[in-house]
């Protein structure tokens, strides 16, 4: 026991430094530094931003500024705040107290929510109140937490003007205390509390459905399926549909998806006959720029789960196959990119690209999302390594690699296009996310992140701009979802 408890400690010792190690790389990939010399300073701030640099040990090699970094980290020095201007340590503890208020109390509240409700699933699967409550779950999941967050803050803080929208605690309240002060806090975390336990008790309650039927058995999903239940026909469906107009948008829109429609045309305009979804601020029609939104969402997430499919079948497979020592290894740096944070390296890389073109943001997706498909290839090799046919292909003496690509990646073929359908559905809202701050497709080209953007600067005013392109990614990896749902059954079913 204590054996293994080291082991692990050494592992998660050496996926922090990978994770540091990462960062690192990634911010000196930039160009520049922060206090890099522009050539309109005035003599004396050169001097100055130079002595800054030196005081940093920017002016050192790269490999002298990585030795800097990691002295400091072990001596728990993690520099200054050039925002705050004290150390970095501080500020982080300055607001860890509020963070944990927030997280601890909707990480509880989602995971006791999640497993209830997933169990209770897994036990009623197939009935009609199952499948209420699973296809709710599976709008939570579908939509970007983001919009969630927005639309939530709409409702009860804007229209309903229940709930505060921000802050922690009102400032006339702040020095009362009692029981006054304890309830004005809860009510300014409800909100933003209230939609993390959401999104967690979503992720929760599918995993643990996943593994309460498994438990309980499959006799009401067998059941269900006699009754004639058809929910990957309409997710194919829908997915077809989606598809359809995505490759007709340039034949079948209305009108130009990039400029107004005429001259005199009316911005803003509700849905009408003339423009079915209606039109935007610059008088764009909205269901042109959808369908051509849409080229570009799924033509992102199509590029990005064949990346994925590729790259984690591949590392995936060799990890399976090799020995333990460059198995544990390579299953070490898979950690260590499912511990860094996605966002963080695709903010770095776009940082530093200015802007990336609809195949850059599709290979930057895919190769930041294969380390999941190559656990779950991983695992599934290992399983087959250990079947008779397997054995008796290696006691033929069948080579190794023929025997992988022959015998062992064609059993594994179904495991990985799971894994890259649930990328795909990852990829939509993350693609949508960027869009939306700015960092994705740029404007006026339109995606469903660029729409959702339009939409949140009047989303009263104008809530069919808001409205629709949240249809449209619920519907996508609402359907995705369902289509890896049923690949599972049939995996299982086959087992």
């Amino acid at each position: 026991m204590l054996r293994f408890a080291l082991e692990r400690a050494g592992q998660t010792v050496i996926v922090a430094l990978v994770v540091v190690t990462l960062a690192f790389a990634l911010i000196h990939a930039a160009p520049g530094d922060p206090f890099s010399p522009s050539p309109d300073d005035p003599p004396e701030l050169a001097v100055a931003r130079e002595r800054v640099r030196q005081a940093y040990g920017l002016d050192r090699p790269v490999v002298a500024q990585y030795g800097l970094m990691l002295a400091n980290f072990a001596r728990g020095r993690f520099g200054e705040s050039f925002s705050e201007a004290r150390p970095v340590g501080e500020v982080i503890a300055a607001v860890l107290p509020r963070t944990a208020l927030l997280m601890v109390p909707a990480l509880i509240i989602g995971v006791t929510i999640g497993t209830l409700l997933g169990t209770w699933q897994g036990r009623r699967a197939g009935r009609r109140r199952e499948r209420i409550v699973g296809v709710a779950t599976l709008a939570v999941l579908s939509m970007p937490e983001f919009l969630v967050g927005l639309l939530a803050s709409i409702v009860f803080a804007t229209r309903l003007n229940w709930l505060p929208a921000t802050g922690i605690q009102t400032a006339e309240l702040a020095t009362s205390g009692g029981l006054v002060a304890v309830a004005d806090v809860l009510r300014h975390l409800l909100l933003p509390g209230g939609t993390l336990a959401l999104a967690i008790a979503a992720i929760v309650a599918r995993y643990q459905r996943t593994s309460a039927t498994e438990a309980y058995g499959e006799e009401f999903v067998r059941a269900a399926r006699a009754k004639g239940v058809s929910e990957p026909r309409v997710a194919s469906a829908v997915l077809a549909l989606l598809a359809l107009s995505a490759l007709a948008a340039p034949w079948w829109a209305p009108y130009d998806p990039n400029a107004a429609i005429a001259a005199g045309s009316i911005p803003l305009d509700a849905p009408s006959a003339s423009h079915w979804l209606g039109t935007d601020a610059a008088a764009r029609d909205l269901l042109s720029r959808l369908m051509h939104g849409t080229r570009v969402s799924l033509a992102t997430a199509l590029l990005a789960g064949m990346i994925v499919l590729v790259v984690g079948a591949a590392w995936g497979g060799i990890a399976g196959m090799a020995s333990d020592r460059v198995d544990r290894w390579m299953m070490r740096f898979v950690d260590a990119m499912l511990a860094t944070p996605r966002l963080l390296i695709v903010l770095a890389v776009v940082a530093f690209t200015e802007r990336l073109p609809v195949s850059g943001l599709a290979l930057l997706l895919g190769l930041t999302a294969w380390p999941m498909t190559s656990r779950l290839v991983r695992a599934r090799v290992r399983e087959l390594r250990a079947t008779d046919y397997v054995a008796a292909a290696r006691a033929l003496g069948t080579p190794e690699p023929q025997l992988l690509t022959r015998h062992i990646l064609p059993g594994t073929l179904p495991v990985a296009l799971v894994g890259a359908v649930i990328a795909m559905a990852s990829v939509i809202p993350l693609e949508a996310g960027l869009s939306f701050v700015g960092a994705g497709v740029a404007p006026p080209n339109a995606s469903w992140g660029v729409l959702l953007y339009d939409g949140s600067v009047r989303p009263l005013q104008a809530w069919w701009l808001l409205l629709f392109p949240s249809l449209a990614i619920a519907a996508t990896v609402m359907s995705v979802s369902v289509l890896a749902d049923h690949i599972q059954r049939h995996i299982r079913a086959g087992a």
